[in-house]
């Protein structure tokens, strides 16, 4: 009889409107909230009590619109970005046309290769002048390449040292045999030559290129001269090769080499020198006013193509003089390419045919068949035409006096009959 039965809960509900989710936060469902007891009702009337999971509206998610970007190279003094895909909403990188593969920025890099010149006391400046890919693709293996692809960095370095007390004997030796074999060339100061390659921290010393770079060489003062002509001598692994200088700047040497160890620049202070014809990637060397094959001679150097000398005559293999004198055989005459061919005489400045004494009454040369390349200067016995030629001993001239003789005794004893 003394209780009171429970009065229940009057909800005072209010309406809450919907919190539309976005791409990165959840929504709330529009619903009614009692303000004194806190729960949530998805009717005006309280009836149906909703749970804080029944509010929740899911994360919408974001649609990317990717845009492609070009690759951009690395350069000496920048590094690259490889090409990608962007978002131009979001800003998000991906590696692919669909966005499921986000990438960072770092993932993007490409390193560079920076090149250093170290030079030491009294060393000549230098510069390595090869261009930036070339430099890489005659240094760098593939593995360094895709080191590179992947974001470090690489460094070559390249080191000019003067070696005047550390070049060996044999080195030194080897270097003036070389200049030896030039014309008038001194030797103006050794050095060593050596190229690096760092990764990181580790640095491995290279001796030879995949293929050849370019390297300048700033004259030292003391080697400066009006019209002396460069060249360097390059000794390696036994080999000797001299490198030509390769640009017109008269305080400067541009060479191309594949290979690094002992250099010499060496000068000539002779006039009108033809500076040596070598090259970077050989053994050997270049020797200038000697014959390289026989019959062949060159002004300067000799190449073995069958030029022919200017003002000489160069001694021809196994081409013979005229000894025969009227209507002689030519007795001990080859008839190679360039010789005189017999076909009549001629007095051609001196020159002397074969068999017979006339040639169609020719006697400057007019009818005379004679071989290729036989001209009317006087003294010249052999032509120029392929290397061969007969000596110019001046045995032939000796004969003419011997000719007339002989035809005058001939003409006198037919008189007498």
């Amino acid at each position: 009889d003394l209780k009171i039965p429970v009065t229940g809960h009057t909800h005072t509900l209010v309406h809450v409107d919907e919190v539309p989710a976005t791409e990165t936060e959840e929504g709330v469902k529009a619903h009614w909230h009692c303000e004194g007891c806190g729960k949530n009702f998805a009717d005006k009337n309280g009836e149906t009590e909703l749970t804080e999971n029944d509010l929740k509206i899911p994360v919408t998610g974001h649609t990317h619109t990717l845009v492609h970007v070009d690759e951009v190279p690395a350069t000496e003094t920048e590094e690259g970005v490889k090409a990608h895909w962007r978002c131009e909403d979001c800003g998000k990188t991906f590696s692919d046309e669909n966005g499921e593969n986000e990438i960072s920025v770092d993932d993007l890099r490409i390193g560079r290769v920076e090149k250093e010149v170290q030079t030491g006391e009294n060393a000549p400046a230098a510069d390595l002048v090869t261009p930036y890919e070339e430099l890489i693709g005659a240094v760098l293996t593939p593995d360094d390449q895709e080191i590179i692809n992947n974001g470090s960095n690489i460094k070559i370095i390249l080191t000019v040292d003067v070696s005047e007390d550390d070049t060996s004997d044999e080195d030194k030796a080897a270097v003036e045999k070389a200049v030896d074999s030039l014309d008038n060339y001194k030797v103006g100061q050794y050095l060593n030559v050596n190229l690096l390659k760092v990764i990181g921290d580790k640095q491995e010393k290279l001796t030879e290129t995949a293929s050849p770079i370019k390297i300048k060489f700033e004259l030292p003062s003391a080697l400066r001269g009006s019209g002396r002509v460069y060249s360097v001598i390059r000794v390696h692994g036994g080999e000797t090769s001299v490198l030509s200088d390769l640009d017109n700047d008269a305080d400067t040497v541009t060479v191309e080499t594949d290979r690094f160890s002992t250099y010499a620049l060496v000068y000539s202070e002779k006039t009108g020198v033809t500076p040596p014809d070598g090259n970077g990637t050989g053994g050997g060397f270049s020797k200038p006013d000697e014959n390289d094959n026989a019959g062949n001679t060159d002004n300067n150097i000799s190449d073995g193509s069958g030029n022919t000398n200017n003002g000489e005559n160069s001694a021809s293999s196994g081409n013979t003089v005229n000894t025969g004198a009227e209507g002689g055989a030519n007795s001990g005459n080859n008839d190679n390419t360039g010789n005189i061919d017999n076909n009549g005489n001629t007095d051609n400045g001196g020159n002397f045919g074969g068999s017979g004494t006339e040639n169609g009454g020719s006697d400057d040369g007019a009818g005379n068949a004679n071989g290729s390349g036989i001209t009317d200067n006087t003294d010249n016995i052999g032509s120029d035409n392929g290397g061969d030629g007969n000596p110019t001993t001046g045995i032939v001239l000796s004969l003419v006096p011997l000719a007339a003789a002989a035809a005058a005794l001939t003409l006198s004893k037919r008189k007498k009959k």
